[in-house]
């Protein structure tokens, strides 16, 4: 990953496959510089979207609450964007920079129990790994 040559990186997911499964992930401008950072921000903002406002409504009347804008007027306040996004398109931009980093270990496993207890993510997996 961009930036992190240095570092050694273990990523682990238990889903079989990187998709858009239920609701979205927020990620705020301090959460995009790391993506900047990390070389994912341009893959990120192709895939997400830029709300122009948080609109809170009253539960019982829909009576707006709070308003706070967002899109342009956090970019230009921030430097970089607020994005919302599929949890599978943030991974999947994940993997493609990790993916050219020599120093970055990718596992999947189905079972979400094998990692307790897993301390060495530099020694070889439980035969329940399967490597991506």
């Amino acid at each position: 990953m961009a930036g992190l040559h240095r570092i050694r990186i273990a990523i682990y997911e238990q889903a079989e496959k990187f998709a858009r499964v239920r609701a979205d992930i927020q990620q705020s401008p301090n959460a995009m510089r790391v993506h900047r950072g990390l070389g994912t921000e341009a893959e990120l903002r192709g895939v997400a979207f830029a709300p122009a406002t948080a609109l809170n409504r009253e539960a019982v009347s829909g009576a707006v609450t709070n308003d706070h804008p967002l899109g342009e007027a956090v970019e230009k306040r921030y430097g970089v964007p607020y994005l919302t996004l599929h949890r599978g398109d943030l991974h999947g931009a994940l993997a493609m920079q990790a993916a050219s980093s020599a120093n970055t270990w990718v596992r999947q496993a189905t079972d979400p129990h094998w990692l307790y207890g897993y301390d060495d993510a530099w020694s070889a997996p439980p035969a329940a790994a399967v490597e991506a």
